[in-house]
C-alpha cells in the first residue's frame, strides 16, 4: 500500500498561499485543491511512501504510526508488505 501524505500536505500548503488571494475562503478552497492535486501529483511521479501492514496475534490487521503509542519494535508483530 501506498500512501502521498507528503504530496498532500505541500500541495496544500501551496494551495492555501495561492488561494489566500482570494481571502479565507479562496484559502480553503485552495488548500483542498492543492492536496489533491499534490497527492495525485506524488502517486503519477511514482514517489510514494510505503506503509506496512501489521497482523496481530489474533489476526487483526492494523496500520501502526510509527510514532504511535501501538507500535512497538519488537519481535511480535510480522510486518507484511501490500
Amino acid at each position: 500500500m501506498a500512501r502521498q501524505t507528503s504530496g498532500q500536505a505541500t500541495g496544500g500548503m501551496s494551495g492555501m498561499m495561492a488561494g489566500s488571494v482570494g481571502g479565507p475562503i479562496g484559502a480553503v478552497i485552495g488548500a483542498g485543491l492543492g492536496a489533491l492535486f499534490g497527492g495525485s501529483g506524488q502517486k503519477a511521479l511514482g514517489a510514494s511512501e510505503r506503509i506496512y501492514l501489521v497482523r496481530t496475534d489474533s489476526g487483526e490487521l492494523i496500520l501502526p504510526s510509527p510514532r504511535g503509542h501501538r507500535f512497538k519494535h519488537s519481535s511480535g508483530p510480522r510486518r507484511l508488505p501490500d
